[in-house]
């Protein structure tokens, strides 16, 4: 995936992981804060039920960590840019979440940890 530039690639944030804990360099812990509703999500399941679920404005705080002292390497926080309410949800009995969260977008996760995992 390339930055909004297209300059550079930075890889796909979804390959940043390793399931070998002795390549681990850096952890990115990540927290995150609700805010006002943006919009009702509506659903209909099958067999015709109406499903909804609030959208909420989330702001995400960002701090990487170097892996084996824990020192921080950098610190960032943003609001979810994806503002758009999920195509499809998932129900357990008929019931879903009460709440959806604005994520960050692939593009806001290369600008605040991007260059950092490369």
């Amino acid at each position: 995936m390339y930055v909004e530039s297209g300059d550079a690639y930075i890889g796909d944030p979804q390959e940043w992981g390793s399931t070998d804990a002795t390549k681990i360099q850096i952890v990115a812990c990540v927290v995150f804060a609700t805010g006002s509703q943006l919009r009702t999500c509506r659903y209909s399941g099958d067999d015709g039920k109406i499903v909804t679920q609030k959208l909420v404005r989330t702001t995400w705080d960002i701090t990487v960590r170097e892996a084996r002292t824990g020192a921080v390497i950098a610190h960032t926080n943003f609001k979810g840019g994806n503002t758009e309410c999920d195509e499809i949800i998932t129900t357990f009995g008929g019931v879903a979440d009460e709440l959806q969260y604005t994520e960050p977008t692939d593009a806001q996760l290369q600008n605040a940890i991007g260059k950092y995992v490369q």
